[in-house]
């Protein structure tokens, strides 16, 4: 084994991901039940913000809008963190067998 040809995810594009299409940077970091749950809760409060808007609720509006925010941005770090430990876990594994 070769400590450069560790098979590593990048913090970045886990990142990127999953703020350009929530769920995708988990999906990326081999975590498919993160990915599909964050895909959709954020879908399902997408969902009632637009349908707050439609029937013009400025209050459910504005607070699906914040809990939206909050949760696609904690997402996107969760994914940042998570591709951290990932690769945390294959250096691990890699250290260990020596």
């Amino acid at each position: 084994d070769n400590y450069n040809t560790l098979k590593t995810k990048d913090r970045k594009i886990a990142g990127i991901l999953n703020f350009t299409f929530p769920g995708l940077g988990y999906l990326y970091i081999e975590m498919p039940q993160t990915a599909i749950s964050t895909f959709f809760l954020e879908s399902l409060l997408l969902l009632v913000l637009n349908n707050s808007f439609e029937q013009k609720t400025s209050g459910t509006s504005m607070l699906t809008g914040f809990l939206l925010t909050g949760i696609h941005l904690g997402a996107t770090y969760g994914s940042i963190e998570q591709a951290d430990k990932y690769n945390k876990m294959v250096y691990i594994k890699f250290n260990s067998s020596f």
